[in-house]
C-alpha cells in the first residue's frame, strides 16, 4: 500500500511478490496467484529482471505444489534464466533448487544433477563474506540446494542418500524445517523404518497444524495413508487419505485458473483415490472398536450377565473358546476387566442381535 502511495513500482512488485509467495505457502491460492502475477506484471512493466525473477519463481514453486509440472517447470526455467543472466548467486541458487525438483519429478535426474552442480559453484566473493560466526552455516540458497538434492535421492529411489543429507541439515538447524522434516518422514517409510516414519510424521504435522502449511499438510497425509496401507490398517488409510482429499480440493476450489485447477484435482484424486466402499461387516467392525462379529456377540451376552459356560452353550462353541474371543475383545478395547466390555457395549447401544461368522 505504500510502494503504491509514493510511486515507488519496484517496492510494489516486491511487495507483492512476497505476499504471492507467503499466501502460495499456506495454501491460499486464491490471493497467491493474483498476488504473484501482478507483481510479474508490474516488474515486465519496469522491466525490473531481479522481481521478474521473484514472482516467476513463486509461481514456478505454487505450481510445483499443485502437481502442475509443465507450468511449473516453463516458470521456474524462465526465472533461472533471468538468475543466470543477473549474475546474482543467491538468485541462481533459489532458483536452480526448484527446478532441479521439477526435472527430477518429471524423471530428468541427470539434468537435475547438473542444475544442482552448476548452481553450488561457490560465489566469487568467497564465504571469507559471511559475517563472524557464520562461516560455517549453509546460507539460504545453500539450504534450497541441500533439500532439492535430498528430494532428487528419494526421486531416484536412493532413501538412504536422502536420509543422510536430510539428518545431517537437521542436526544443525535451531529449529524446525518442515520440508525437510517430511523429506526425512518419506525416506524413513522407504527404507521400511516403520516406527521411525511414523514418528518424523508426526512431528512435521504437528508443525504444519501450527503454522498453518495446508499444501504440505495435504502432503504429510497422503505419506500418513502409503503407510498405513502398508500396514494393512486399510480403514485408517481410508480416513487419512479422505482428509488429504478434502485438503486438497479444498484449496482447489481457490485456484481460479480452470487449467491448474482440474490438473491439480486429478492429481489428487489420483494420490488420494476413494477407497473401495466398506462392507456392513467392515462397518460393523469398524464401529464396534474393531471386534469381528463373534467377539461382539461374546460381549453383548456378557453385558447380560451371562457367565463363560452360558455364552459357550448359547453359542455352541468350547468355553475355552469363549475365553479367548473375551482376551480378544479386553485386548482391542485397552480394557482389563469384563465388567469394563459389558458397559462398553451397553454405552454403545449395540442391542441388536449380530450374526455369528
Amino acid at each position: 500500500r505504500l510502494a503504491r502511495e509514493i510511486g515507488w513500482r519496484a517496492g510494489q512488485a516486491f511487495a507483492l511478490y512476497l505476499l504471492g509467495d507467503a499466501h502460495g505457502w499456506q495454501g491460499e491460492y486464491d490471493r497467491a496467484f493474483p498476488l504473484a502475477l501482478e507483481s510479474l506484471a508490474v516488474a515486465e512493466e519496469i522491466d525490473h529482471l531481479q522481481w521478474q525473477c521473484g514472482a516467476r519463481r513463486a509461481l514456478g514453486m505454487m505450481l510445483l505444489e499443485l502437481y502442475v509440472l509443465p507450468a511449473a517447470r516453463a516458470q521456474l526455467e524462465q526465472a533461472h534464466a533471468i538468475a543466470l543472466r543477473l549474475g546474482a548467486r543467491t538468485w541462481i541458487r533459489w532458483t536452480a533448487a526448484p527446478l532441479a525438483i521439477a526435472m527430477a519429478r518429471s524423471g530428468e535426474f541427470e539434468a537435475a544433477q547438473v542444475v544442482l552442480d552448476d548452481a553450488a559453484i561457490p560465489s566469487p566473493l568467497g564465504r571469507d563474506a559471511l559475517r563472524d560466526g557464520d562461516e560455517n552455516s549453509p546460507t539460504l540458497g545453500e539450504r534450497y540446494l541441500m533439500l532439492a538434492r535430498a528430494e532428487l535421492a528419494l526421486e531416484q529411489g536412493e532413501p538412504q542418500a536422502a536420509l543422510n543429507i536430510v539428518n545431517g541439515r537437521l542436526a544443525a538447524e535451531r529449529g524446525p524445517v518442515p520440508r525437510l522434516m517430511l523429506i526425512r518422514a518419506q525416506a524413513l517409510l522407504a527404507i521400511d523404518d516403520i516406527e521411525g516414519a511414523r514418528n518424523a510424521l508426526e512431528d512435521v504435522q504437528g508443525v504444519a497444524v501450527e503454522q498453518n502449511i495446508q499444501p504440505l499438510l495435504c502432503r504429510i497425509l497422503l505419506t500418513k495413508g502409503a503407510l498405513l496401507r502398508k500396514l494393512r490398517r486399510h480403514a485408517e488409510a481410508r480416513q487419512v487419505l479422505s482428509e488429504a482429499r478434502t485438503i486438497g480440493l479444498t484449496m482447489a476450489a481457490k485456484i481460479a485458473d480452470d487449467e491448474y485447477r482440474t490438473a491439480f484435482e486429478l492429481a489428487i484424486r489420483e494420490l488420494a483415490p476413494g477407497l473401495p466402499t466398506p462392507t456392513a461387516l467392515q462397518k460393523a467392525k469398524a464401529s464396534s472398536g474393531g471386534l469381528t462379529a463373534r467377539e461382539r456377540d461374546v460381549a453383548k451376552l456378557i453385558a447380560q450377565g451371562k457367565a463363560n459356560r452360558v455364552i459357550a452353550r448359547t453359542l455352541g462353541i468350547g468355553e475355552r473358546t469363549v475365553e479367548g474371543y473375551v482376551a480378544a475383545g479386553l485386548a482391542k478395547l485397552g480394557f482389563s476387566a469384563r465388567a469394563q466390555l459389558a458397559t462398553w457395549w451397553t454405552e454403545q447401544g449395540l442391542s441388536a442381535t449380530t450374526k455369528s461368522h
